[in-house]
């Protein structure tokens, strides 16, 4: 089953990806708008998502449980053979991810799913920049232009004739969490270099949903 999953090309895989997380907001957003308490929606999913995590961990195993690749070269100091700057960036994910998991559900209620959609697109100019600032990932023309669409796609996705729609408070939040996920696609970088995937994955989901 590995070997299938991992024999998947990227562009399909982006592409699953991509209609899930689209069927995903839609169902959300309809739910979102007849059911008043988010925290329970939200406790529903985000311990569904670490169940299903949890079944991923005994099903597929193997290289899925495995270290990450910076294991190896890391430094001696740290908890478990996993240096303090990864532990760090795991806290700062487990943080972010218990904030923005929940009120991503607060969004669902004010915002249509697809401007949500597009505005959580943000999080991509935030990583372009970050990345570039941060870990000194090259950010050239290509990187720079698609950032630029992005901004301009949740500009127009978002507006409304005659209302300044940006002034909206679910529209603000969409683009706040859209930073945080920015942030965490740092963080979860740092962090995966040495964590097992599955075994990182998995509080990531769990925290929210005890907290909901």
């Amino acid at each position: 089953m590995l070997g299938s999953l991992l024999s998947i090309s990227p562009f399909l895989f982006a592409v699953i990806a991509a209609i899930g997380i689209a069927v995903w907001n839609l169902i959300n957003r309809h739910i979102l708008r007849y059911e008043k308490d988010y925290m329970a929606v939200a406790a529903v999913n985000e311990n569904l998502s670490a169940a299903m995590i949890l079944l991923a961990i005994l099903v597929l195993g193997g290289d899925w449980l495995s270290a990450g690749q910076n294991t190896a070269a890391a430094p001696s100091a740290g908890w478990f053979g996993i240096p303090f700057i990864a532990w760090a960036a795991f806290a700062i994910s487990l943080v972010l991810y218990c904030f923005s998991g929940i009120i991503n559900y607060r969004i669902g209620q004010l915002v249509d799913a697809s401007e949500r959609t597009v505005v959580s697109q943000l999080q991509i100019v935030w990583v372009v920049g970050l990345g570039a600032l941060l870990l000194g990932e090259p950010a050239g023309v290509g990187k720079l232009a698609a950032a630029g669409c992005i901004i301009v796609g949740a500009i127009v996705a978002t507006y409304k004739p005659g209302r300044h729609h940006w002034r909206s408070y679910g529209v603000r939040l969409a683009a706040l969490v859209a930073l945080i996920w920015g942030t965490t696609g740092l963080t979860d970088k740092v962090a995966l270099g040495y964590f097992p995937p599955l075994l990182y994955t998995l509080p990531m989901y769990l925290a929210p949903g005890l907290i909901a």
